[in-house]
C-alpha cells in the first residue's frame, strides 16, 4: 500500500486536474477488504489520498449508455482516515441513484466490482482508464477457478498503458505465476500502447511454508466424538495434565463447511460458565450471515468480548487479529496452502507463543501427509530440542495422495463430511449427546442456577464479596 499511496501523492502534484480511481485493490472476502481499507487509511493519513471500500450499489464509472443526469461523488470534504461511514453516501442519494465515486484507491471483492462495471451483468464491461495499479491480495485464491473470471475481467478493464499489477500471497503456485504472465502477454497483444516493465518475483522466507515461531500439534482423534472431546480438553486447561497442550482464549476454530461450523458452535455454546460470560463468549462466523452480523462479530472479537470464534475458511486468509493465542483445525484443511493460511492467524508479526492444533480422524488419514510435511518443515526451521509433533515414522506411514485426489480434496473437502444433515451423517455428526439430552441438561442447569441465585441473595449488612470473586479466570471449568 505504501508505494501505491506514494505514487498517487506524486500524481496529485503532477496532474491535479485528473481525479478518479487510480488504484484498485482486490481481496477475496469482505472482512479482508474492510481490514485493508482501515489499515490503508492509517497509512494515508494527512496525504490527501482517499480510500474507499466498495459496497453494493456503488457506481465507479460514467457510462455512455446511461442518462446524462448523474451525480458525481467528490470526497474532498472528508479525510482519507475516516471511518466506513464516509462511504454511506455512496449507497444512495436523494434521487435514489448512487453517485460516481472519485476516490483514489478502491478496495473491493471481485464480484462487487464486476457487477458495478457491467450494471449487474446486463451491459458490456466498462473500463477504468485512469487505474495505474491493480493489487491482488491473496492472488492464488483470486486466480483460482472460483474467482478467476471475475478477477481477470477487472484486470482487463484497467486499460491504462502504464498499468502495473502486483500479486501477493503466502502461497503462490507455479500455475498462478504462469496465468499472470499469460495475462500480461495478452495485454501487450491487445493494447499496443502498453508499456513493458520487468517482472519481479519476491519470496520472503521459505516458499509455501508455515511460520516457524508457533507450535504445531497434529492430533489423531480417531472419530468425530474424539475430536469433540479433545477440543473440550483445550477449553478446560485446569483439568489438563502437564503434558497436554494448553490453549488460552482468544482463539479460532476452523471447520470444513458452514453447517459444521453452526453445529460445533451449538455444541460448545454452553461449555463456558455464566461467571466467565457464558454463551456470549463464543460465536460463529460464516458467509451466510448478513454483512451487519459479520461486522459486529468481527468487532466484538477484536475488542475481546468474544473469546472463541468458530468459522470456515472465510477467515483463513489475510485477516489480522492481534493477540490470537491459537488456531484449532477441527476439520483438516483442504490443502497444505490452506493450512499455511489458517495457522498464520496466530504468531502475527513474529509474535511467539502461538499454537496450532489440528485434529484428524480415521477418514482423514489419506489426506494428512501434505499437512504433516508442512509441520515437519516448520519444526525444522524452528530449530528447538522440543519433541516433534510429526515423527519420521508417521511421515513414512501416511499414504501419498494422487494429483486427482488432491484436486478433489481442494474443491470439495473430505467427502465423509459432506453428508451433514442427511441420514448418513451419524459418523460425522458433531455431538456427544442427542439434541434432546442437551436441551434437558441446559434446562436443568438454568433451574439450579436460578435457585442458587435466590438463595445467595445478600442479607442486609452481609459481606457481598468473597475471595473467589477477586480471583482471575482459571479456565473454563465443567
Amino acid at each position: 500500500m505504501i508505494p501505491v499511496i506514494n505514487k498517487i501523492v506524486r500524481h496529485h502534484h503532477e496532474k491535479p486536474e485528473e481525479r478518479g480511481i487510480l488504484s484498485v485493490v482486490i481481496a477475496p472476502t469482505k472482512e479482508l477488504a474492510s481490514q485493508i481499507v482501515n489499515e490503508g487509511r492509517k497509512l494515508a493519513l494527512g496525504t490527501g489520498v482517499k480510500i474507499t471500500l466498495m459496497k453494493k450499489g456503488m457506481r465507479v464509472v460514467e457510462r455512455d449508455d446511461e442518462d446524462d443526469s448523474k451525480d458525481v461523488l467528490d470526497e474532498d470534504d472528508s479525510e482519507s482516515s475516516g471511518s466506513e461511514d464516509d462511504e454511506k453516501a455512496t449507497a444512495k442519494n436523494s434521487k435514489g441513484k448512487a453517485p460516481v465515486t472519485k476516490s483514489d484507491i478502491l478496495v473491493t471483492t471481485p464480484l462487487l466490482l464486476v457487477n458495478a462495471l457491467s450494471a449487474n451483468r446486463t451491459k458490456p464491461l466498462a473500463t477504468l482508464p485512469l487505474v495505474r495499479n491493480v493489487v491482488l491480495d491473496e492472488a492464488d485464491v483470486l486466480l483460482d477457478p472460483l474467482f478467476r473470471d471475475q478477477t481477470l475481467d477487472i484486470w482487463r478493464s484497467c486499460t491504462h498503458p502504464e498499468l502495473r499489477a502486483s500479486l501477493w500471497s503466502a502461497t503462490m503456485g507455479s500455475n498462478v505465476e504462469d496465468l499472470a504472465k499469460s495475462t500480461i502477454k495478452e495485454r501487450k497483444d491487445t493494447l499496443s500502447e502498453t508499456k513493458s516493465y520487468p517482472l519481479l518475483r519476491l519470496v520472503v522466507g521459505l516458499k509455501d511454508s508455515a511460520i516457524p515461531n508457533i507450535k504445531h500439534k497434529l492430533v489423531y482423534a480417531a472419530t468425530e466424538q474424539g475430536k469433540l472431546l479433545g477440543l473440550r480438553q483445550l477449553l478446560h486447561p485446569a483439568a489438563a495434565s502437564s503434558t497436554d497442550i494448553r490453549l488460552r482464549p482468544p482463539f479460532l476454530i476452523f471447520t470444513q463447511t458452514i453447517p459444521r461450523a453452526v453445529a460445533l458452535h451449538s455444541e460448545l455454546r454452553y461449555d463456558i460458565p455464566p461467571e466467565a460470560g457464558g454463551s456470549s463468549r463464543i460465536a460463529v462466523l460464516h458467509s451466510e450471515l448478513s454483512d451487519g452480523q459479520r461486522s459486529e462479530i468481527m468487532k466484538q472479537f477484536r475488542k475481546g468480548e468474544i473469546w472463541i470464534l468458530v468459522t470456515t475458511d472465510l477467515l483463513a486468509r489475510g485477516v489480522d487479529f492481534r493477540g490470537i493465542n491459537g488456531v484449532v483445525n477441527y476439520d483438516i484443511p483442504n490443502s497444505a496452502a490452506v493450512y499455511v493460511h489458517r495457522v498464520g492467524r496466530t504468531g502475527r508479526a513474529g509474535r511467539e507463543g502461538g499454537i496450532a492444533v489440528t485434529y484428524y480422524t480415521k477418514e482423514d488419514i489419506p489426506y494428512v501427509k501434505s499437512i504433516a510435511n508442512v509441520i515437519d518443515v516448520s519444526e525444522k526451521l524452528r530449530g528447538t530440542d522440543e519433541e516433534k509433533s510429526v515423527q519420521k515414522w508417521l511421515l513414512d506411514a501416511l499414504p501419498d495422495l494422487s494429483k486427482k485426489k488432491k484436486e478433489e480434496l481442494k474443491k470439495h473437502g473430505v467427502k465423509a463430511r459432506q453428508t451433514q444433515g442427511t441420514k448418513d451423517d451419524k459418523k460425522t455428526r458433531i455431538s456427544t449427546k442427542s439434541g434432546y439430552e442437551r436441551r434437558q441438561e441446559n434446562k436443568k442447569k438454568a433451574l439450579i442456577s436460578a435457585s442458587r441465585n435466590r438463595k445467595s441473595q445478600p442479607k442486609p449488612g452481609a459481606d457481598s464479596g468473597s475471595d473467589d470473586d477477586n480471583q482471575g479466570w482459571q479456565g473454563l471449568e465443567d
